[in-house]
């Protein structure tokens, strides 16, 4: 009997301070409430809280669950050491709903005096089963975060009041989190949407990753004012391993051994006849150094992906498009750390899916000049094959076959030299008329007789050219590199062929 009434006021007790102790910004109703003090158990039963701004009472965050269990309260902790400490803190289907638009900012000096309330609190573990969350954008129905279901597991969660002043509010042992069907909505014209995540405290495995474009190639372009690349990436597989991150110094920092991004795919597309954005363009190095948080991977790989690229540049036109297949990268050394060694890039693929093309590039994060050097190989090219890129949008027609071509650059964010050297037979090529329908005879006649068909080589096979560029700052670092490649094709096949 006593047992029973000490059951009965505990559950009174709660209730009450439930409904008098929370502050009116927030409202809370559950069905049930169970205690059992023996054990130092609350169940609570379909919950509902709304938390709402404190001036207008516009409601801005909802919590639905179905069940909240406390268990294993630790009475003497709360006596003597002045803590709470539970056991298991376990959440079961519940669903969130955050609308930040309805959210009204407190001033800094308003909120900072709550964090001196706060008791040591330690939760042995938290686990959240079979949970949602949606973060509006600026509708109700307007989407910008949301994650259909996942699971949470935290070992050994703390906060106090000094911890809770940190950027990270917690400490912890261990985690893990599985979600699964992942959307994000990355802005004005792309979305990102994940099928599997998992995480822990040192690594990080993604399934199919899907990042596009939100319109088609047409409504895309009607839609812009300069320039954008149209996207369709999809990566079947991400593995982020050693994952370790943290704040050092106020400044957010992640770092990995490896990161890998297994067969990804993609097709980008660009309609050139949309207005160019002019806007610079840095180079990776510049890139890296300017990112708001520091990062270390000590090395990232691409394994068996492919790469699409149009360029319509003609109204009456298709797309020219070129592709490279059985693509595989290595990037070894990639961050933006003060005492940063080189980042080293080696890359192979298959051009147009039937030409050896190798790709090794070199540069310092920390290189205020963004120096750099590059240098490939492109092997067994059936000229013909480059037609359905160059007619449309360079209006040449090619053909011939180059057997072999290297090349070496060292350049900056401002200009490049470096040198080539090809070995090819029966190079010739047409220029077309503006309609790309027929061939420009005069204008072709001209061009080829300063092209030397691969005749005229040095024993071994080999004509020789030069490299000068400079860099157009409003482009791409692979427009800057095919200018280069570009370039040293042309002196190559129309100068002297000799090596200097």
């Amino acid at each position: 009997m006593l047992l029973c009434f000490a059951q009965w006021h505990a559950k009174s007790m709660v209730e009450d301070f439930l409904a008098r102790k929370i502050p009116p910004h927030l409202e809370l109703k559950y069905d049930d409430l169970d205690i059992n003090i023996l054990r130092g158990n609350v169940d609570f039963s379909k919950v509902h809280l709304e938390i709402k701004n404190e001036d207008s009472l516009v409601t801005y965050t909802t919590l639905q669950l179905e069940k909240l269990q406390l268990n294993g309260f630790g009475y003497m902790q709360l006596l003597f050491n002045n803590s709470i400490v539970l056991d298991e803190l376990k959440v079961q289907r519940s669903a969130v709903n955050f609308y930040p638009y309805k959210k009204i900012e407190q001033k800094e000096s308003e909120s900072k005096g709550l964090v001196k309330l706060l008791k040591t609190i330690l939760v042995k573990k938290l686990e959240i089963e079979d949970s949602s969350m949606h973060i509006m954008k600026d509708a109700a129905d307007s989407i910008q975060v949301s994650i259909a279901n996942y699971n949470l597991d935290f070992h050994s969660l703390k906060t106090d009041s000094d911890v809770v002043t940190r950027k990270i509010p917690v400490e912890y042992d261990s985690y893990e989190i599985n979600a699964s069907e992942i959307f994000v909505d990355l802005g004005k014209y792309e979305t990102l949407q994940v099928a599997n995540l998992f995480t822990s405290e040192t690594e990080l495995q993604i399934k199919d990753v899907h990042l596009s474009t939100k319109y088609s190639t047409k409504e895309l372009s009607q839609l812009l004012v300069v320039e954008r690349d149209h996207v369709d990436l999809q990566i079947p597989h991400v593995n982020l391993s050693d994952l370790n991150f943290g704040f050092k110094e106020n400044r957010f920092e992640i770092t990995a051994s490896s990161l890998l991004f297994e067969q990804p795919h993609a097709e980008i597309y660009r309609d050139k006849l949309v207005a160019d954005d002019m806007r610079i363009k840095p180079l990776y190095g510049r890139l890296l150094r300017k990112l708001p948080i520091t990062i270390f991977v000590e090395q990232l790989k691409i394994e068996n992906g492919y790469l699409s690229y149009e360029e319509k540049i003609a109204k009456e036109q298709h797309a020219g498009k070129l592709f490279f297949d059985e693509l595989n990268a290595e990037l070894n050394n990639v961050t933006n750390f003060e005492d940063a060694e080189d980042t080293k890039i080696h890359a192979t693929a298959k051009l147009i899916g039937q030409a050896d093309l190798k790709l090794d590039w070199t540069f310092n994060v920390n290189n205020s000049s963004d120096a750099f050097t590059a240098s490939g190989e492109l092997l067994n090219l059936e000229a013909e094959k480059l037609n359905a890129f160059l007619e449309p949008n360079l209006r040449v027609r090619t053909k011939g076959f180059v057997d072999e071509m290297y090349f070496t650059i060292s350049g900056n964010s401002v200009s490049s030299q470096g040198d080539m050297k090809m070995k090819y037979q029966d190079f010739k090529f047409n220029i077309l008329n503006k309609d790309r329908l027929k061939i420009n005879k005069f204008l072709t006649v001209i061009g080829n007789v300063f092209v030397n068909d691969g005749s005229k080589t040095d024993r071994n096979g080999y004509r020789f050219g030069s490299i000068e560029v400079d860099r157009e700052t409003n482009k791409s670092f692979y427009n800057y590199l095919w200018l280069n490649v570009s370039d040293g094709m042309v002196s190559t096949l129309t100068g002297n062929g000799k090596k200097e």
